[in-house]
């Protein structure tokens, strides 16, 4: 269990530690990178693949079932693309809220789309969450966009997931996959119209775009691995290192503005959270209490 438990965390770490690897490529154009990573993803999960000999799956492959995971596949791109935009546009704190709304998401979609029924709890707790992105809409003039559009396209896509018949890698190479042809057609436009970030800002640059599907791949095999053996209550709450670490590195290392009015608007939706968070421990305790 603690094994399984370091390997979690390392994943969420790894995804918290993501703003300084997409800042480093500060000077590349968003789409770019998103680019680079798709085509990175596909060639590190064909590598996976290869070493776990886990072939057989192509084996079923439909136009169906095709035609499902290349739905699944835009909204993880749109997450992917608005992340890395907000990394590198000085919105990282923006972000992290995002990942602290996705649990609650989770729960909202499921409820209007599985028909799953809210408890008491856990409707006062989105009901404070939604009071917290209010006030942050109110307190700026805007709504912080950045954040919804990340914990909706991520909540869309593991409502997505739920139905998916693949495992987490095979799933993974799929979409990554489908992304691959508009992704490699972008790059070689791109190096056609004498548009592309390749050799134009050193090494370091170039390898960190080489380098962006270990980036991406890595964490989420270390993820699956942990997840076949914890608890969703114990993921559940691992998942909140991520914003964490992402808050973090926003204000002490990118030194972006986060003033009392966002903190009280953070505060509000911390509050949700942990309500949710001790709703959801409390409700499992009960449910394996009740377990002949």
């Amino acid at each position: 269990m603690t094994k399984n438990l370091i390997t979690g965390m390392l994943a969420f770490i790894l995804w918290g530690l993501f703003p300084i690897y997409w800042r480093a490529l500060q000077q590349v154009p968003a789409p770019e990178i998103l680019a680079y990573r798709i085509v990175g993803s596909l060639f590190f999960v064909a590598f996976l693949l290869i070493i776990m000999n886990k072939w057989s799956w192509l084996k079923e492959l439909t136009f169906k079932r095709f035609s499902y995971y290349g739905l699944t596949s835009v909204f993880i791109s749109v997450n992917w693309l608005v992340y890395i935009w907000a990394v590198n546009n000085d919105q990282v704190v923006e972000a992290s809220l995002g990942y602290y709304i996705n649990p609650l998401m989770n729960v909202l979609l499921g409820t209007i789309f599985l028909k799953e029924g809210l408890r008491k709890m856990q409707k006062v707790a989105i009901f404070i969450a939604l009071l917290g992105v209010a006030f942050l809409t109110y307190k700026y003039g805007k709504l912080p966009w950045v954040s919804l559009v990340l914990a909706t396209s991520f909540s869309i896509y593991g409502l997505l997931k739920k139905k998916s018949d693949l495992g987490g890698i095979e799933s993974f190479s799929l979409e990554t996959f489908i992304l691959s042809f508009p992704a490699f057609g972008f790059i070689l436009l791109l190096m056609q119209r004498g548009q592309s970030s390749w050799g134009e800002f050193g090494l370091v640059s170039d390898l960190l775009l080489l380098g962006a599907g270990v980036a991406t791949g890595l964490p989420l095999v270390l993820y699956n691995l942990a997840a076949k053996k914890l608890t969703l209550t114990t993921l559940g709450m691992l998942q909140y290192i991520s914003p964490t670490f992402q808050l973090v590195i926003g204000i002490l290392v990118f030194k972006e503005a986060f003033p009392m009015d966002k903190l009280l608007g953070f505060i509000i939706i911390w509050a949700a959270l942990i309500i949710y968070t001790a709703e959801l421990v409390h409700f499992n305790n009960r449910k394996r209490k009740v377990k002949p």
